[in-house]
């Protein structure tokens, strides 16, 4: 997770160094930006998933399987898109605790397609996730 962190941190300070350079990339960045929309995927978004896995694992997945991940109340999945294109996923797990305390979320994955990566998507989706 550390890791993670630090590679978005190193992101972000590329992207606002760039950004003093060079006014006009920024403004670019910042519509493209817009058009990029967040969801946690719900029990019924198993064409999402199945779009996901296509995209960054390189595999079908079943309709059996896919209902089953959704359906499973400790695996979530959050996930970016545009239009009907998939930007990017956070994939978490809730695992129990040994003492009094809450569960705990462990971040699996999150990635982001190449294409549109330097926008900040993995950043937001985070953010997302904490909160």
């Amino acid at each position: 997770m550390i890791k993670g962190g630090f590679a978005v941190f190193f992101r972000v300070s590329v992207f606002y160094s760039s950004c003093i350079m060079v006014k006009y990339i920024c403004i670019h960045i910042r519509k493209e930006e817009l058009m990029i929309a967040y969801q946690r995927l719900q029990s019924n978004d198993d064409v999402w998933l199945k779009r996901i896995v296509k995209t960054f694992r390189q595999q079908e997945l079943t309709d059996e399987k896919a209902r089953e991940i959704l359906q499973n109340k400790k695996i979530r999945i959050w996930m970016a898109y545009e239009e009907e294109h998939v930007c990017g996923y956070v994939l978490a797990y809730v695992l129990p605790r040994i003492d009094m305390g809450d569960d705990m979320l462990m971040i699996y994955h999150c990635f982001v397609h190449e294409n549109y990566q330097r926008r900040h998507i993995a950043e937001e989706m985070m953010r997302r996730v904490i909160d």
